[in-house]
């Protein structure tokens, strides 16, 4: 419940186009914006008192991530195969995955062999 509240949080700061972000801390949510600092998409973050602070990065005054689109959301889980993810990757979609690597990206995903449930489409 907090992971996807944090997501939703995060969600509403991109389309408002705020560049400072608090969110509460949780193990996955925390994962998930260390996945986007790895990325680049994240400036630089840091935990205080079960938050988490977060500076988006902007290239010439803009933030460089545009949209986090969510698939799974309690109830409807979208997951998605192997041979599903290397279709999609000649589409040139970019994807962040839940399996039992953790959360991690399409490209990892594809680099094990590994299909997951999608948390989110980066554009």
């Amino acid at each position: 419940m907090l992971f996807r509240s944090s997501l939703g949080i995060l969600n509403q700061a991109i389309k408002k186009k705020y560049v400072f972000i608090t969110i509460p801390y949780s193990n996955k949510g925390f994962k998930l914006i260390k996945l986007l600092y790895q990325l680049g998409y994240i400036n630089t973050y840091n935990t205080v008192n079960q938050q988490i602070n977060i500076y988006l990065k902007l290239f010439k005054n803009e933030i460089i991530l545009n949209k986090l689109y969510f698939y799974s959301r309690p109830g409807h889980i979208k997951s998605i195969s192997y041979k599903q993810l290397i279709d999609l990757k000649k589409k040139n979609k970019f994807y962040i995955l839940f399996n039992n690597l953790g959360i991690c990206t399409s490209s990892t995903a594809l680099l094990y062999k590994k299909g997951g449930i999608i948390i989110a489409e980066i554009t």
